[in-house]
């Protein structure tokens, strides 16, 4: 089954977001997980919702 998933181009900026907030995740006791993964969660569904067409 093939699936419809458009190509994901990210600017510099959201890269730049995306991979601040993994290192901050890395950096985390996992009690420590659940603002830092929100936060990484609304940044993706942002991007996303960038995607979407209007």
């Amino acid at each position: 089954m093939a699936a419809n998933n458009p190509h994901v181009e990210l600017n510099e900026s959201q890269i730049s977001e995306i991979e601040g907030a993994l290192e901050e995740l890395e950096t985390l006791d996992p009690a420590e997980l659940p603002e830092p993964a929100a936060k990484l969660a609304d940044l993706l569904g942002r991007i996303l919702e960038d995607l979407e067409p209007s």
